[in-house]
């Protein structure tokens, strides 16, 4: 049943209106006059429109709904924000949204920060193959500093500074005052700036001809004439460094290299030595330890021997009659010995058929070429089949360094060596030391 135009809503009826007033034969404004009869899809429209009303509607209903139960509901916080896209399964779910968790997973590992906890896992996927890549990598550059730039000129900062325990948010205090009430608070023993954790030993790899060195919790690599690691204790009265071994581990281990530095010889550096240790001023504390050291024990060794440690025992085989002293004298070659040497020397061992008191005295010490010419010439030695000769000590020997001791005894005749008898002289200890 047709219903009368009258009868419809006044929206359905104006845009009703405007359809028939555009439409072919309608009586529009500019038709000429006469209503003229209802186009042909009149009805469809009119349905069509009484549709979208009826959808308008409901949509402005349920609206009115949602505004009335969110001002009846409590106050929406930060909290429901956050569950509303958190995601607490990121293993499960590694590309859902997260907010607590700022996480990025690729193919060879996981990042992520969870409730301030950064972790980054680079563990190889498939388990065995190595990482292709550095879990962080930091570029950081500071100015030059030459004799043309002033302090502030060069001032700059560290690639990566971490305050722990510093100044609390509450005080915020950073003067003098403030870093002094932080140092005196008590901590726990896992207060820490960094802790690393790092497994693993030496290998071998099968196209490598010995052991490699094994791996490493931290890898200093230093260019230049730096300090690689650098304790500024100024404020600290515990330990700077602190070292707890096990049995079988080494506190800490120093091996000189063979060559000089990369850079020595550019930066104008001596680069005949290195120093494994160097230390100034303060006081040296050794509790309970026994001592291992590099010697060598010549007794047994031949007529002559050449140290090339800076400690060791040398029997007093050979000799040569002092010019000026008028008693016999020893010479020494050892490669470690200079001209500025002090040469410590205390009797190590007594002449089994020779029981007179006797003690040593240092009479010089000289550098590669600087030998006196009582130590250049021949020595004397004694044995039993034929008596007192003279044993020449060889040219290299000769234009080497070393040191000369002489023997004094106990009464007022010089003591003859000849008498110790073959084999059974008397040795002493000696000690080279290099005076700063």
């Amino acid at each position: 049943m047709r219903r009368r135009l009258s009868s419809l809503p006044p929206v359905a009826s104006s845009l009703l209106l405007a359809a028939c007033a555009t439409a072919p034969g309608g009586g529009g404004a500019n038709s000429g006059g006469g209503s003229g009869p209802l186009p042909a899809d009149a009805e469809a429209r009119l349905a069509a429109l009484e549709a979208d009303l009826a959808a308008t509607r409901a949509a402005l209903a349920a609206a009115e709904a949602r505004v009335g139960a969110l001002e009846a509901a409590p106050p929406y916080t930060d909290a429901d924000a956050v569950a509303a896209v958190q995601n607490d399964d990121p293993w499960g779910d590694p590309s859902g949204p997260n907010l607590q968790s700022l996480w990025s997973a690729w193919d060879v590992g996981y990042m992520q920060l969870d409730n301030g906890r950064w972790t980054w896992d680079n563990r190889a996927i498939p388990p065995g193959h190595s990482p292709t890549r550095e879990l962080a990598e930091l570029y950081h550059e500071t100015p030059a500093c030459g004799a043309d730039r002033s302090f502030a000129d060069c001032d700059t900062t560290a690639a990566m500074k971490i305050y722990v325990n510093g100044p609390d948010r509450e005080t915020n205090d950073w003067s003098a005052a403030g870093w002094a009430r932080m140092a005196a608070v008590p901590r726990h023993t896992h207060a820490l700036g960094l802790y690393l954790v790092s497994f693993g030993r030496e290998s071998t790899p099968s196209d490598w001809p010995y052991a490699l060195i094994p791996p490493s919790g931290i890898l200093l690599e230093p260019h230049g004439a730096h300090q690689a690691l650098r304790i500024d204790g100024t404020g600290n009265t515990g330990d700077n460094v602190r070292i707890e071994t096990t049995l079988g581990a080494t506190g800490i281990a120093v091996y000189e290299g063979e060559i000089p530095g990369l850079y020595c010889d550019d930066l104008g550096r001596d680069c005949t030595r290195s120093y494994p240790l160097w230390l100034r001023g303060g006081r040296l504390h050794l509790e309970d330890l026994e001592t291992e050291r590099s010697a060598e024990d010549a007794r047994g060794g031949g007529v002559f021997w050449t140290h090339g440690q800076t400690l060791g025992v040398e029997p007093f085989t050979t000799w040569h009659i002092d010019p000026a002293l008028g008693v016999p004298a020893h010479c020494v070659y050892a490669t470690r010995a200079t001209a500025r040497s002090l040469v410590r020397v205390q009797p190590h061992g007594a002449a089994a058929a020779w029981p007179e008191a006797h003690t040593y005295v240092v009479l010089e010490s000289w550098g590669a070429g600087g030998a006196p010419p009582e130590c250049t010439a021949a020595q004397l030695i004694f044995t039993e089949a034929a008596g007192v000769y003279g044993v020449d000590p060889g040219a290299a020997r000769a234009a080497g360094p070393g040191f000369r001791v002489a023997l004094l005894g106990g009464g007022p005749v010089a003591i003859d060596p000849a008498e110790f008898g073959e084999g059974a002289a008397p040795s002493f200890l000696f000690e080279l030391i290099e005076p700063l």
